[in-house]
């Protein structure tokens, strides 16, 4: 979905058209299932934007403040600047997430190093060749499908709703 959501949101940058980027940075954090989820996609554009403010310390404040809340928007916004293309920034963004998701595996599933890289070589085979696709798929196909990370990370929140049965009818009013 990250992926799938960079090709509209760069080409918001490339517009200068800030709401769009606003629209799709809204939308992609939406799509995060939790509230772990959504703080964790905060966090790395927080993180993004500090590098950002290194970088390119020219970049307009509503866009910064944009940048702070997505990881995704700060590298659509600082691809268009450097003039990155969107199939080798989003190949780029996939080959990180794909590397970090099957080394966090490793240390849950001792399955060995030269496993994760086999392993890593296969998924980055299949992102890739499937990258002309996903980048040519209408924008209303943007959708998120990871029910056991949503499930995993659901188990981590507090729950806050009060599930207690009221004993008496009387305590319905």
């Amino acid at each position: 979905m990250t992926c799938r959501c960079s090709p509209a949101c760069t080409r918001a940058c490339e517009q200068g058209d800030i709401a769009a980027a606003q629209r799709w940075t809204a939308y992609l954090l939406a799509c995060r299932e939790t509230r772990e989820l959504r703080e964790e996609e905060r966090n790395r554009g927080a993180a993004f934007a500090r590098l950002l403010s290194d970088w390119q310390p020219d970049c307009p404040p509503p866009w910064r403040s944009l940048c702070q809340q997505s990881q995704l928007a700060g590298m659509a916004w600082l691809g268009v600047r450097w003039r990155i293309a969107l199939p080798e920034m989003a190949l780029s963004l996939g080959y990180s997430w794909i590397e970090s998701a099957v080394m966090a595996g490793v240390k849950l599933v001792p399955f060995g190093q030269q496993a994760a890289q086999q392993l890593i070589l296969r998924l980055c085979d299949h992102y890739a060749a499937e990258m002309p696709r996903a980048l040519a798929a209408p924008d209303g196909d943007i959708g998120s499908a990871t029910p056991l990370a949503a499930i995993a990370s659901a188990r981590h929140e507090p729950n806050t709703l009060d599930y207690s049965v009221p004993r008496r009818s009387h305590e319905l009013l």
